[in-house]
């Protein structure tokens, strides 16, 4: 381990080595230093939207919108970008372009080669702050460069026109195939639609007719119900032989009942054989067999009744089951129609959503409208970038130092010499007791320090 003594007396015995390759050194940086082109740095600066919905790509994390603009600056700088820059430029047809391609012995095309070459000198920094991206390029024209620059950023936008253009055109094509088969599936289910009330004759007031049809099933329902009481009510009647609520036939049974009694009070006071007693018994078979054949015809009126009353319960029945069939198909008939028109409604819409998609590609696919900003368009720098004079001069000089330093210290190393007492301790392990100062120089007094051994113990 060498001390601060140690190093410093080094640099001081080998001073003049130290200044030869120290100003060697420097020389040679000064010499590239003027020797070298200039080269100039030109930049322009492009915003960037996130995409159609700029508010809703702001509303995204930090890291989805770095890896954006980092996608977006990815295709600055790509193979395809530059290729653009080359044909809109017409880089190739520049004689000196083409000489330089020939002599670099490469094969394949020119415009590759020459796009390759400006890639290696163009320099894409998103911004990690805002939605911007700088786009630099650096040669040794300042207007060439500046016309990199700009060619870079109006490749760029094209490039981004043509892959919007492209998936527009594909979208166009593919939305254009599906409008057509969407048309022949509705005009399908129109003609099938219109068939179907053709057939069933429905017509545009068909669902007030259901209503109509659907009051009249409930009345004829309420007749039915009233008649099927009056049946039942008139049955019972005919059945119900204690049921004389006939006037005539109320009287025959009372005067029968008077005539019975007289006979009974005849029959206590004259006798059985008395005249009188068999002309009320004449009487009373004369009056039964009118009674009889006044129940006779009563029951018969009120079987015809019942009969008739049993043909309008058939009838009404009948009419019931045929309004409920009735009702029933038409309803069936308009729930059918209901599908059949759902269908059309859907494919309807389906049509009109894919009509609309059509409409917005085929407006993107000639759109030359692009999400991208320019902020500041490359102009000619008038001051180069490199080299850079002072900066050269304080890092060879710098450089200058450290390789006389290190020349002085291999050197040493070849011819390694005592030059401070420090070389006596760290050489021989010894402490040193005595230092001679005198007029001699310090480069020598070490010499005498080790031919003398008094002072040895």
């Amino acid at each position: 381990m060498m001390t601060i003594t140690q190093f410093f007396s080094v640099l001081l015995a080998r001073r003049r080595l130290l200044l030869l390759v120290a100003l060697t050194v420097l020389a040679l940086v000064l010499a590239m230093t003027l020797l070298l082109p200039k080269r100039y740095m030109s930049e322009a600066v492009i915003a960037v939207d996130g995409g159609s919905d700029p508010v809703q790509f702001s509303s995204l994390g930090p890291v989805v919108q770095q890896n954006y603009l980092g996608t977006q600056a990815a295709i600055v700088a790509s193979h395809a970008t530059a290729l653009r820059v080359v044909r809109d430029l017409r880089l190739a047809d520049y004689p000196q372009a083409q000489e330089r391609f020939a002599r670099s012995g490469e094969g394949g095309d020119i415009a590759s080669w020459l796009a390759a070459g400006l890639l290696r000198d163009l320099d894409v920094v998103p911004g990690k702050e805002s939605n911007t991206i700088t786009v630099r390029y650096g040669a040794v024209d300042p207007a060439f460069a500046a016309a990199i620059a700009n060619g870079f950023v109006d490749a760029y936008r094209h490039v981004v026109i043509e892959n919007r253009s492209g998936q527009a055109l594909q979208s166009e094509s593919f939305f254009k195939d599906q409008m057509v088969d969407l048309q022949r599936d509705l005009e399908q289910r129109q003609a099938r639609l219109s068939d179907y009330q053709r057939q069933h004759g429905i017509l545009a007031g068909s669902r007030d007719r259901i209503d109509t049809e659907s009051q009249r099933l409930m009345e004829l329902t309420g007749q039915v119900t009233q008649a099927e009481a009056d049946y039942i009510a008139a049955s019972s009647r005919v059945t119900d032989a204690q049921n004389n609520d006939n006037p005539l036939l109320a009287q025959l049974t009372l005067a029968l009942a008077d005539l019975r009694k007289q006979r009974s009070l005849v029959a206590e006071r004259s006798g059985t054989r008395h005249p009188q007693y068999q002309q009320l018994n004449a009487q009373i078979a004369a009056t039964e067999r009118e009674r009889a054949a006044q129940q006779g015809r009563i029951e018969a009126q009120r079987r015809q009744s019942v009969e008739a009353m049993a043909a309008r319960l058939k009838a009404q029945q009948d009419e019931l089951a045929q309004q409920k069939q009735r009702v029933l198909a038409l309803k069936d008939r308009l729930a059918e129609l209901d599908i059949l028109q759902r269908g059309v409604d859907n494919a309807q819409r389906s049509y009109e959503l894919v009509m609309q998609k059509w409409s917005e590609a085929a407006i993107q696919s000639n759109a030359s409208l692009t999400n991208i900003t320019v902020l500041q368009r490359a102009q000619p720098s008038a001051r180069p970038v490199s080299p850079r004079p002072l900066f050269n001069l304080l890092f060879g000089t710098l450089l200058a130092l450290g390789c006389g330093a290190l020349a002085s210290f291999l050197v040493e190393l070849r011819a390694r010499r005592v030059r401070c007492a420090d070389d006596l301790t760290h050489s021989l392990g010894l402490p040193v007791l005595i230092t001679l100062q005198g007029e001699r120089s310090p480069a020598r007094a070490p010499r005498l320090l080790l031919n003398w051994r008094g002072g040895q113990s």
